[in-house]
């Protein structure tokens, strides 16, 4: 009976006939049937933009697209889970020209501009922190800011932060063309899971479509 259900599971996703959009982000869904009720046994998100990248996701996390722009080639969507939460962006690197406090020259090594990135963001969050802090009681939370590192080999380089409620890791990474990917995961202190493995878990089973 087992071997029926499976044959049958395969053979309904081989007469899918689902293709990725190129213009706009799509979601193919995989799902089983169990006592008349419908499961979704996993999720794969297909970006167009900068690059045509999908990513795999258990059926157990929430898709949802934040923003879009085929012309200006960025891309962002945000995918839940429990206390886990995860952004992934994509964009050209000239992107953040419009920022007046992102000072690096878009010319440099693929490893400078992620490392300078990375910094910049955790600055950019230190100072948020900090903001709040002084809005509320004016007692600065404890705040933990890791090292930025960069892994040579697979091109990307991570950077990890902490609150006494939460833990945060950023992995950002240049790929062809002068494009630019981000990601960005939070979640709580009492999860066991370290946030940099999962984002690089992400990023590393990423696939061109």
């Amino acid at each position: 009976m087992k071997k029926i259900f499976l044959l049958f599971a395969v053979a309904a996703l081989l007469c899918s006939c689902f293709k990725p959009s190129r213009i706009e982000p799509s979601v193919k869904e995989y799902t089983f049937n169990n006592m008349g009720r419908t499961y979704v046994s996993s999720r794969t998100v297909f970006i167009p933009v900068p690059l045509p990248f999908k990513y795999e996701f258990g059926g157990a996390w929430d898709i949802r697209f934040s923003a879009f722009s085929l012309e200006q080639e960025f891309s962002a969507f945000i995918v839940l889970k429990d206390d886990k939460k995860i952004s992934i962006r994509g964009a050209r690197k000239d992107f953040f020209a419009k920022d007046s406090t992102f000072t690096k020259p878009f010319d440099v090594s693929d490893e400078e501009f992620v490392m300078y990135y990375l910094n910049w963001d955790m600055d950019y969050w230190k100072d948020q922190v900090s903001k709040n802090a002084h809005a509320g009681d004016g007692h600065g939370p404890n705040y933990t800011a890791g090292k930025a590192t960069y892994n040579s080999e697979k091109k990307y380089g991570t950077i990890s932060r902490s609150l006494p409620y939460s833990k945060t890791c950023t992995l950002a990474s240049v790929q062809k063309n002068n494009y630019i990917y981000m990601i960005t995961g939070s979640t709580s202190t009492d999860d066991k899971d370290d946030m940099c493995e999962v984002i690089v878990e992400i990023w590393e089973g990423r696939a061109e479509f």
